[in-house]
């Protein structure tokens, strides 16, 4: 496992600080999921691409919609 260092911090503390700036929650989060993944895998373009796939399969999802727990 990766030593974890001051970089990791980075993330939520980009997603609060925005979040405070900007009174909105939704783009804070989005900004700090792309700061998260650029911290892991440094190629912008794919975390993008990544993140979007994971998204649709997720949505896509008709309990993940509804609240349902049921399967």
């Amino acid at each position: 496992m990766d030593k974890t260092t001051w970089i990791s911090f980075l993330s939520p503390f980009i997603t609060v600080a925005f979040a405070i700036w900007l009174k909105r929650i939704l783009p804070s989060l989005i900004l700090g999921l792309l700061v998260g993944s650029f911290e892991l895998n440094p190629s912008l373009i794919r975390d993008i691409e990544a993140a979007m796939e994971n998204n649709k399969i997720i949505l896509a999802d008709k309990n993940n919609l509804n609240g349902s727990t049921e399967k």
